[in-house]
């Protein structure tokens, strides 16, 4: 049978990491998506940031009593930059996760791109058995670094199931990353893997 052509739009268009953020392991009874060392090194420099700005808006504090609006803010922000450190980490925590022995996969419901910071807070999961898999889509994209940024080109894993649906596994840059992830997932899912990359990934 031939493998099922999924459409070409992405789940997250225009949106991507420039750097592989999650990577598979199998070496447990699951296979999960882990944060990769840069994810982690990331949001610790974050929440760091975030502690040293409360540390010296306190200090300024001390040795400025007068100087109250901006200490205020510079607490504010620092503890921002702590809550922001964390809550990617926790969504980061909730990678894919593939059960060969219930034959189970928990994603997130929304790709982490297209969530909104309220649903961050509270990032929605689904179940789905193996059967319910038609394929898997490798599909290319150009993302952007910002409004004023440049772009750069990423690629989305998604699974496609037999309804039509499709729900995102991974994304980022890291083509060859992906594409071997895709292959030791499509034996152990035991479909086929649909590549629709662009002209010269």
């Amino acid at each position: 049978m031939s493998a099922p052509v999924p459409p070409s739009e992405p789940l997250a268009p225009r949106r991507s990491a420039n750097y592989i953020t999650l990577r598979l392991d199998s070496s447990g009874p699951l296979w999960q998506y882990q944060p990769s060392g840069l994810s982690v090194l990331a949001c610790r420099f974050v929440k760091l940031l975030g502690h040293l700005a409360v540390a010296v808006s306190l200090l300024a504090w001390l040795f400025a009593p007068q100087q109250v609006l901006p200490a205020l803010f510079g607490i504010g922000v620092g503890c921002l930059f702590v809550y922001l450190g964390g809550l990617i980490e926790q969504t980061l925590d909730l990678g894919a996760q593939f059960d060969p022995v219930r034959r189970q996969i928990r994603v997130l419901a929304t790709p982490m791109y297209r969530q909104s910071s309220a649903a961050l807070r509270r990032p929605q999961t689904r179940h789905i058995g193996f059967d319910q898999v038609a394929a898997l889509q490798l599909l290319g994209k150009q993302a952007h670094l910002g409004s004023r940024g440049g772009s750069f080109s990423a690629c989305e894993l998604n699974l496609l199931l037999h309804s039509g649906e499709r729900l995102n596994v991974i994304d980022h840059n890291g083509l060859q990353q992906i594409r071997q992830e895709a292959r030791r997932l499509g034996q152990l899912l035991q479909v086929p893997v649909v590549e629709q990359l662009l002209p010269g990934q």
